[in-house]
């Protein structure tokens, strides 16, 4: 598991119910091990839960759960290795994960190859955070490279899609599957080139700069940006809550109008601060595009106030059941005002995820298989592209058989063709397509 078992805080309670029972349900018995690493919403309350779930040898759907600590290594078939790092919100790995390791690898031998698996793509924002990559880096230059071991693929999850980069003139993959998210998340805002670890890192130490070209995506390019667009009907049908809330706010706003002139100064900066903060950045400090995009969002908000003051005025308004009327038309437009601004603003990498988790997309999902063996690793990323809304109860199925059946049957498809990246990696041998059919 690819981190962020809970959605969107972790407790107990939440993983009982939003983890644990639907694995259970789906798989109530079975063989196996499973292992997950921590992403940030696992850290909400200091990894205390996802201690209690996932390192005491529990059975989660079928599997048995076997780490100790929210870090681990396992040795596969053919001299593989699986490896997950918790290198959350980008602190330095802590002490006992370092000595864990360092007697765990021992083990390691010249050329094992590894999968890398660490908690988001801090590959993705090293152009604007030379930085995010230095803990992945870090690693792989203290434990894995004086051992001799290759690392040709580094999988994660945290960003709600699939995304897969590959090494130009190099053989390692990136790959980014957290298509289990609560959401989906965008594609078409992500860079086609990137380096990683980038040439101006302070704590690369002479690691070289590797850059990745972007391959097959999932949801597509086009796609992704249809979803997009889509923002202007979902926030308002998903979010009703929020057309009151800024009709309340634009109701405030208009009052501040009606007052003093300092009144109307104080709501309109008011205004701009909250816009401006809201225009933050997902990685790296705050530059002028997130300057420039929160300020006109926030002067388009101000505009929409001064607008309604002048229709007020017109129409010579009065009474609280023309305030009550005025909330829902005012929270309409502005709820409208804020859609534009995230389509637009996640053009230029600002409020990305935002547009996309206003809209609590639940569609196009996808996870990945691999398979090892005498060839190397098999890697198959699966699209789910629509999700059950209907389920019904497997009251005569077998024991073993879910507890829960869908209403109708939920369609897979490949996203890309599988590839295999051989187990003995020499120099920049590229990795291998193989048929749909394997």
């Amino acid at each position: 598991m690819g981190g962020d078992q809970v959605y969107p805080s972790a407790n107990w309670r939440d993983y009982e119910n939003r983890c644990k029972g639907p694995y259970q349900a789906a798989m109530p018995s079975g063989s196996g091990s499973l292992y997950a690493i921590s992403g940030n919403h696992d850290w909400f309350d200091g990894l205390t839960s996802f201690l209690r779930v996932f390192c005491a040898e529990r059975s989660i759907g079928g599997r048995t759960t076997h780490q100790r600590r929210s870090y681990w290594a396992v040795k596969l078939p053919h001299r593989w290795w699986m490896i997950g790092i918790d290198a959350q919100f980008d602190a330095y790995l802590d002490s006992p994960q370092l000595q864990y390791f360092t007697e765990v690898l021992a083990e390691m031998e010249p050329d094992d190859p590894v999968i890398l698996c660490v908690p988001r793509p801090s590959w993705v924002w090293t152009a604007e955070d030379p930085r995010a990559y230095d803990r992945v880096d870090y690693f792989i230059r203290t434990f894995i490279k004086p051992r001799g071991g290759k690392v040709p693929l580094i999988v994660t999850g945290d960003r709600h899609h699939y995304v897969h980069y590959r090494e130009i003139g190099g053989p390692r993959h990136l790959i980014t599957a957290g298509g289990g998210g609560a959401y989906l998340s965008p594609t078409h805002t992500l860079p086609d080139i990137l380096e990683a670890p980038p040439p101006d890192s302070m704590a690369r130490h002479g690691s070289p700069v590797r850059t990745y070209e972007r391959g097959t995506s999932y949801p597509d390019r086009r796609k992704s940006w249809s979803f997009a667009t889509g923002v202007f009907w979902r926030l308002p049908l998903r979010n009703p809550s929020f057309i009151g809330l800024l009709g309340l706010i634009h109701l405030l706003g208009l009052l501040s109008f009606f007052g003093s002139p300092g009144t109307a100064l104080a709501g309109s900066a008011a205004t701009l601060g909250i816009t401006t903060a809201f225009a933050n950045p997902s990685a790296g400090g705050r530059r002028w595009r997130h300057w420039i995009a929160g300020l006109g969002h926030g002067a388009a908000h101000v505009g929409l106030i001064m607008l309604g003051a002048w229709g007020w005025s017109a129409l010579d308004l009065s009474g609280w059941l023309a305030y009550l009327g005025y909330i829902p038309i005012a929270g309409l437009a502005a709820t409208l005002v804020v859609s534009a601004y995230l389509l637009v603003a996640a053009g230029f990498g600002v409020n990305d995820n935002e547009l996309f988790a206003a809209q609590s997309i639940e569609d196009a999902k996808c996870f990945l298989r691999m398979r090892i063996d005498e060839t190397g690793l098999t890697v198959y990323p699966i699209a789910v592209p629509k999700v059950s809304r209907d389920w019904k109860a497997n009251a005569d199925g077998e024991p073993d058989s879910s507890w829960i059946a869908p209403e109708q049957p939920i369609n897979t498809h490949l996203i890309e063709k599988p590839f295999t990246i051989p187990g003995k990696l020499l120099g920049t041998e590229k990795s291998r397509q193989v048929p749909k059919t394997s």
